[in-house]
């Protein structure tokens, strides 16, 4: 579906948001660590399923 293609790369930014205020801030490490993390991992099925979809499509027509 389109909405995996669209969902995958915000939630990858947001991972990338969430790491990087883990990294260079003192902020509450213990949130925003798992937060960027499962982020990262939903954005990457998201992608995964997007590009699966996308090859399904192209079999079916052939």
């Amino acid at each position: 579906m389109k909405i995996f293609s669209i969902a995958a790369p915000v939630f990858l930014l947001f991972a990338s948001i969430a790491v990087t205020l883990c990294l260079l801030t003192d902020w509450n490490d213990g949130l925003f660590l798992p937060i960027g993390l499962c982020m990262g991992t939903a954005g990457n099925i998201c992608n995964f399923l997007s590009d699966r979809q996308c090859r399904e499509r192209k079999e079916a027509k052939e």
